[in-house]
């Protein structure tokens, strides 16, 4: 999958990125799309609160025919020793009748 992606990091634990996102192999058997294939355009941030927290949150634009979506999650990692890591987060889309 091709991607470009630019990142900036003020902090060490601070991280946001955009980027752009092409995927040959996406399958389409669902729906009936128009168009071709354009890629998503992902943004993004993490941030460490401290040795044991964590969050996160990504966007994900995807422009392909006449679908457009914006899918977003929230999340974050719980990580209580060197030998365990715990990671939830929640997914939000608009519905068909909510689209970009």
């Amino acid at each position: 999958m091709p991607w470009a992606r630019s990142s900036y990091d003020p902090t060490s634990d601070e991280h946001y990125y955009f980027g752009y996102e092409l995927n040959g192999d996406r399958s389409y058997k669902v729906t009936s799309l128009d168009g071709s294939d354009l890629g998503n355009f992902v943004f993004g941030t993490k941030r460490k609160y401290d040795d044991h927290l964590s969050a996160f949150t990504e966007s994900t634009y995807d422009a392909f025919g006449k679908e457009r979506s914006l899918t977003s999650i929230y999340g974050i990692t719980y990580t209580p020793d060197d030998y365990w890591k715990l990671t939830g987060g929640l997914e939000f889309w608009p519905s068909a009748r909510h689209r970009c």
